[in-house]
């Protein structure tokens, strides 16, 4: 399967004239070769050879997770100079500028020869990840799974009085003990007027009656992530909150109905403003509707590209009221040949806490 996934990045190279490509994003050096360490790892792609340079504190899992290429330690030279020896005699490499420092690119290009030109490679490899594989798929339900399970588990355990941080840690707690092997992004679980931060940390604040708790987290799978948001609320439930919650509710159910194959993304995402702004709430809603699960692509403003089954993309309309509080419910959603499919269960009508 690597060698496959190597075989189609040279048939990328030569549609784009290279003949070879660094790769730097670790995301992309582990879909290559399995090597779930690659923070700061190089892989090497030519037509002749797949050449893996590793640190010596990486070598030797790098030795034991990859496939489809020879792992060559980078011993006290810097990985950039040891790819530059089995490239020097080529025309054109291309290389990741989104990954790839000044200082690693610098690096590489003063260790090749002048004749050598380093050619930005369009985000290659990355959008090789946006079609899932369907072992790619059941990982990622696994990690829905997770959860879901998690919250079904911990949230009819939360409480006033609770803090955000104490919370956190029983929903990270139980993810690991449902077998999650880590989380694709720092946990979000926001309270009261915090959760109106759509990327807020946990903290020490406790909850009180009347108040939102957003819980946003990415519990891994055999390193593949799912990503779900769910909103709860404590106490008596104002008219506000409630009109509140519905209305993103309402449009995280028409968005999602706008998810199939063929849908333009920014199309996707402007029914959820359709839906937030005819309620009033259109300068609350700060961000793009979606993005891939593991790949593209952004379902945001901007973004012109049709959905296609086998992708996987969040659905989030969230609002966001500074100095009181916000909702948002999401989804990672599989488009299919015929439409899509929510791959949580857990529910999405408001859960209310003592």
């Amino acid at each position: 399967m690597f060698t496959e996934r190597i075989n189609r990045v040279r048939a990328l190279c030569e549609a784009q004239s290279l003949d070879a490509i660094v790769v730097t994003n670790p995301d992309n050096v582990r879909y290559l070769t399995s090597f779930r360490w690659g923070i700061h790892s190089i892989l090497l792609v030519s037509m002749q050879q797949a050449i893996l340079v590793a640190r010596p504190t990486e070598y030797q899992q790098a030795v034991e997770e990859s496939f489809g290429c020879e792992v060559v330690l980078s011993q006290h030279k810097r990985p950039e100079q040891v790819i530059a020896k089995y490239v020097s005699s080529v025309a054109r490499v291309g290389y990741e500028p989104l990954s790839m420092s000044k200082h690693s690119y610098d690096t590489l290009r003063a260790s090749l020869p002048d004749q050598v030109s380093l050619v930005e490679s369009q985000d290659m490899v990355t959008e090789m990840r946006a079609v899932k594989e369907e072992w790619e798929i059941a990982n990622i339900r696994k990690a829905c799974v997770i959860y879901d399970q998690m919250a079904e588990r911990v949230i009819p355990n939360l409480k006033t009085g609770m803090s955000e941080l104490e919370m956190e840690n029983l929903l990270e707690f139980e993810a690991r003990r449902l077998g999650a092997d880590g989380f694709w992004f720092p946990s979000i679980v926001v309270s009261g007027p915090r959760s109106a931060l759509p990327h807020g940390a946990a903290s020490s604040r406790t909850v009180a009656p009347g108040e939102f708790l957003t819980i946003d987290m990415g519990p891994m799978y055999h390193g593949y992530p799912s990503d779900a948001t769910r909103t709860i609320a404590f106490g008596a439930v104002s008219a506000e909150m409630q009109k509140v919650y519905d209305t993103v509710y309402d449009a995280q159910l028409q968005t999602l109905q706008a998810c199939k194959p063929g849908a333009i993304a920014s199309h996707v995402h402007d029914v959820s403003v359709r839906v937030i702004e005819n309620a009033g709430y259109g300068r609350y809603y700060n961000h793009g509707v979606g993005h891939g699960v593991w790949g593209p692509p952004a379902v945001a403003p901007g973004s012109d590209r049709p959905l296609l089954p086998g992708m996987v993309v969040t659905i989030e309309p969230g609002i966001y009221i500074p100095g009181w509080g916000g909702v948002r419910i999401e989804d990672s959603v599989l488009i299919t040949e015929h439409g899509h499919e929510a791959l949580h269960s857990y529910t999405k009508h408001l859960v209310v806490r003592d």
